[in-house]
């Protein structure tokens, strides 16, 4: 998902719960008729497994875990039974697998780790098996990003770090493609799916080839605060402001976490207090935002105590 999209589902998901859980559900329904009526329509398949993802993102702001793995598991029964139907399409084994390894998160993150690992394998073998069978699918970066985290998940570094490698081999100049993968390389929740070094290679090439986007140099700013590179992520969150961007929390929180770490204290609180009040008006449940926070938080708060 792009820097673009991120900042979408922010803004969604912030204040208005209920209106957007209804929305979700409903443009489920609609994407699942039109997949069934245009099965061919390769435009109406990302749809579907976008408002699937969507209607995820708003249920688990709200405590619908439940609701939530529901959801993912009728998102892989559906693609399952289109792979089956149509198995010359290699969207619809893409996008069961996306949805096994999104299954396999939920489940770690509510500490079921032996269902996490059995839905992580079965994820990585669907990604196998789609670059066995379709070595020269468009999107086949996407499923090596896919199988890279889905490895890493499961302590193989070398063979993730493989997988990454073809994804950016593959990916060549698309910068959107590598800019995805470098914001989940520095933001991934778990932190075995980061890789700060990897992250921050992607993320200059993008700003390289598109100097002028503000949402590039956003994720730039974050690979160099996990880079340890402080003056350049406060510079480069600065460039975001100067293309334009009214800015919002997750230029924010890093914002303020690379001025703590360069021991300008004030400046720090001030873009963090920022941050809050942004994040508590517009997006008090996103978990994206929240995770930013406690990471701020924690620095600020644990540093301040060190001082007293």
């Amino acid at each position: 998902v792009d820097t673009l999209t991120r900042l979408k589902t922010i803004l969604v998901a912030g204040g208005h719960a209920q209106e957007s859980l209804v929305a979700a559900r409903k443009s489920v329904d609609i994407c699942v008729a039109l997949v069934s009526d245009f099965p061919d329509n390769p435009e109406y398949r990302a749809r579907l497994a976008q408002r699937y993802f969507a209607l995820v993102d708003v249920l688990l702001p709200q405590d619908k875990q439940a609701e939530a793995e529901v959801t993912i598991r009728q998102a892989i029964d559906k693609f399952s039974q289109r792979a089956t139907v149509h198995p010359a399409v290699p969207d619809y084994q893409r996008f069961r697998a996306v949805f096994q390894r999104r299954l396999a998160q939920l489940q770690a993150s509510d500490k079921r780790v032996e269902d996490a690992e059995k839905s992580y394998l079965e994820a990585i073998n669907s990604y196998q098996k789609i670059i066995a069978e379709f070595p020269t699918y468009e999107d086949l970066w996407q499923v090596y990003s896919g199988l890279a985290q889905a490895l890493a998940a499961t302590n193989r570094p070398r063979e993730a770090d493989e997988a990454y490698r073809k994804v950016v081999q593959l990916a060549g100049k698309n910068a959107g493609a590598l800019n995805s993968l470098a914001w989940t390389l520095a933001t991934a929740p778990d932190a075995r799916l980061r890789n700060s070094a990897l992250a921050l290679e992607l993320a200059q090439k993008v700003v390289e080839l598109e100097p002028k986007n503000g949402f590039y140099w956003q994720t730039l700013g974050v690979a160099q605060y996990r880079a340890a590179e402080w003056k350049a992520a406060i510079a480069a969150l600065e460039r975001v402001r100067e293309l334009g961007s009214a800015g919002d929390s997750l230029e924010w929180f890093p914002l303020a976490m690379a001025n703590w770490q360069l021991d300008n204290k004030d400046e720090a609180r001030k873009w963090y207090a920022k941050a809050v009040e942004w994040m508590d008006a517009n997006a008090p449940t996103n978990e994206q935002l929240k995770r930013f926070r406690a990471e701020a938080a924690e620095l600020l708060g644990a540093n301040e105590q060190k001082e007293k």
